[in-house]
């Protein structure tokens, strides 16, 4: 699921530079400075109600379309997942050692098979079922990069590690386009990353 994977690259990304440089030359195990903070202001453009012939407010580009009763059951059955999974991999708390990240992950993986085989169990609606069949092939691809990335780190190699991470990025930015795509708004990366 992708709050998990989300988590995994998390971690890894936090000891992958001290594979490569060794945890005292990166500071790894100091805390991170906060981002400095942010003055630009976002761009909002006003959205203007168009007429039509008579004369009539029609619907504004990009308004919601209402969903079949299979759709929205799946939309809530997926979003409350997601929401599960989110507050169940928030308690966790940063790793200090390589060995704390190796036993995390390896629980992370037990709890993205977990969360996988439930999401498996959401009835699609019929419109979706392409959709959520590629989801599918997408959660067992990154079944199998989370097993490949912890074999990486537990044999110390830095490379297949970054590699890996990067492949797990992608994978988990894939399985987010497609969840919000089809609805799952609670499911979306920019709402799970987690924060230290």
């Amino acid at each position: 699921m992708l709050r998990v994977v989300i988590f995994v690259v998390a971690i890894v990304g936090i000891f992958a530079g001290a594979l490569v440089y060794g945890g005292e030359r990166l500071g790894a195990w100091e805390e991170a400075d906060p981002p400095p903070p942010s003055n630009l202001t976002p761009i909002t453009r006003e959205e203007k109600d168009e007429k039509d012939e008579g004369g009539s407010a029609s619907a504004v580009a990009g308004s919601p379309t209402k969903m079949s009763p299979a759709k929205a059951r799946w939309v809530r059955a997926t979003n409350a997942l997601c929401r599960r999974a989110r507050e169940d991999t928030g308690n966790y708390e940063q790793p200090e050692t390589l060995g704390d990240a190796e036993k995390l992950i390896a629980e992370l993986q037990r709890k993205n098979q977990q969360y996988n085989d439930a999401f498996a169990r959401i009835v699609p609606a019929r419109e979706d079922r392409r959709e959520v069949a590629q989801l599918l092939e997408l959660f067992e691809k990154d079944e199998r990069l989370v097993a490949a990335l912890l074999t990486a780190l537990r044999e110390g190699d830095a490379g297949a590690l970054l590699e890996l991470n990067d492949r797990l990025t992608s994978v988990a930015q894939q399985e987010s386009e497609l969840l919000v795509g089809l609805g799952a708004t609670d499911c979306d990366v920019g709402l799970v990353v987690p924060t230290y």
